[in-house]
């Protein structure tokens, strides 16, 4: 049957729809609402759309989740559908109920042939109910008897299997140019940086002579014309001789007129130190223009300079201190580097000092102190190789080299050093020494599938004959009072002494 259906936007009404409707000219009329969205459309709405329907000859029907749509529609005998496809494909219902005619012999023969479908059911019902609790207690009984014979029960057979030692020396080679390991004894060696600083101070064994105190005096001024002269303050006068030594006038001094008058003044020394204290008759120049008017003389030494000696550290003490400090570095490298490569074996011959970063030197070059004190900040380099390695060499050697018959034990390896690393040619060399314990071999797997199920007695009798050991092997049974060994062979463990 011919479906006309309509989309409903929210913005319709009863009016907008009732136009729809009027377009259309099928036989039923699908109204779809929008998805979560909800119309305002009251009861009324409803009525008035299906009695509008119903005079176009159609029959109206709804697509809607809105319960309050549902339960109007519900009222009115409005087909209500969840998609347009069970719409188009389901039957609608047609808004009068049809009239219930009553009918006593048929309904009470219906209700017997009911009563005995119904007792049929529930006796079947009930016969499978009890038949499945019976299978499913067999089935619960099977797997405990199987878990009580295969996996519940363990062995644990301990074997007192005699040990001995293997041991050998091996030269170990370890360079950078090695990529593996090998027999010879060959290694690869990686490369490491770091940065460290420190700081040492050692006393300055020099000494050296510094200035103290200023030498002072007195000189006489002899005029050499007929008039006064002025001499101003911190006129400076010098000796001739060498080294030169300068002074200056601490006031101004008038000369009387006349060729021969003189006059004294007191003159201090420019530089302090003991330099400064010349004798009699040394003070013999003036500087500048006066001194072509006057002619200048100490008839006393100058006194009071004074010097004073300071320590001071020399260059040999800077190389020693600069030694200390390096040699302290090293052995902090050594350390960092030990600790940083954990699982690797360093070698401390290989270590290089790559670059000093930094130098700082107190005091100064020449300058004075009583202790001198160096920092430095440098970069080492340095070779380690895998205890791995070292390990799976002396682990091949002695493999090589093992009895017949016989398997190591396992985690027994100790691997010591013999000797120093020394560098040679670009390549690491030192002695170890490797030594663990070996037992005589036996095949687990194939015992345990001989054991499997077998009594205690003559697992123990098939255990002396075919594993060597000092003494009679012991079998615990998990339980107790098995008589048994498991019949799975993986419940079977062995325990080597």
């Amino acid at each position: 049957m011919k479906t006309f259906i309509i989309q409903l936007e929210l913005h319709d009404d009863v009016a907008s729809v009732r136009d729809k409707i009027t377009w259309s000219k099928a036989q039923r009329v699908l109204l779809v609402w929008p998805k979560r969205a909800r119309l305002v459309i009251r009861k009324l709405d409803l009525a008035i759309l299906q009695r509008h329907c119903a005079a176009q000859g159609a029959q109206l029907g709804l697509v809607t989740d809105d319960p309050l749509i549902i339960a109007y529609s519900k009222e009115l005998f409005i087909p209500v559908f969840e998609t347009i496809s069970r719409a188009q494909r389901n039957p609608w219902r047609r808004g009068r109920r049809k009239k219930f005619v009553f009918r006593p012999h048929v309904a009470r023969i219906e209700k017997i042939l009911s009563d005995r479908q119904k007792r049929k059911k529930d006796w079947t019902a009930n016969h499978r109910k009890k038949t499945r609790f019976v299978v499913f207690g067999i089935a619960i009984l099977a797997v405990f008897m199987l878990i009580s014979m295969f996996f519940i029960p363990s062995a644990e057979i301990v074997l007192p299997i005699s040990e001995k030692e293997q041991s050998l020396s091996l030269s170990i080679s370890a360079g950078t140019q090695f990529s593996g390991i090998s027999l010879s004894g060959n290694i690869p060696a990686s490369e490491h940086t770091t940065i460290v600083e420190g700081r040492e101070q050692i006393p300055s064994s020099g000494k050296q002579t510094y200035p103290g105190s200023i030498a002072a005096g007195e000189i006489v001024v002899t005029n050499l014309t007929e008039q006064e002269v002025i001499v101003p303050s911190g006129t400076v006068v010098t000796t001739l001789s060498e080294p030169v030594v300068r002074f200056q006038t601490e006031r101004e001094v008038r000369v009387p007129a006349g060729n021969g008058q003189s006059a004294s003044v007191a003159v201090r020394a420019l530089l302090p130190g003991s330099l400064g204290n010349v004798v009699a008759g040394q003070i013999v120049a003036i500087e500048g223009e006066i001194g072509l008017l006057v002619r200048v003389n100490n008839p006393q030494p100058t006194q009071g300079g004074e010097d004073f000696f300071a320590a001071v550290p020399t260059n040999e003490d800077y190389q020693n201190l600069r030694k200390k400090l390096l040699s302290t570095l090293e052995q902090t490298a050594i350390r960092e580097f030990t600790e940083s490569l954990s699982g690797r074996y360093v070698l401390p011959a290989t270590l290089r000092l790559k670059e000093v970063l930094e130098e700082t030197r107190e005091p100064l070059e020449g300058q004075p102190g009583d202790y001198l004190s160096l920092k430095m900040r440098a970069e080492y380099t340095i070779w380690s190789v895998s205890r791995k390695d070292i390990e799976e060499v002396a682990r091949l050697s002695l493999d090589a080299n093992l009895p017949d018959n016989y398997q190591p034990v396992q985690n027994s390896l100790i691997v010591t050093s013999l000797s120093e690393p020394v560098l040679a040619d670009h390549t690491v060399h030192w002695d170890i020494f490797a030594v663990r314990r070996v037992r005589e071999s036996f095949s687990s797997e194939e015992l345990r599938s001989m054991l499997a199920g077998a009594k205690r007695e003559s697992a123990l009798s098939l255990l002396q004959n075919r594993v060597p050991t000092e003494y009679s092997p012991d079998i615990i049974l998990h339980p107790a009072w098995w008589t048994r060994l498991p019949y799975l062979p993986g419940r079977i463990e062995f325990e080597v002494q």
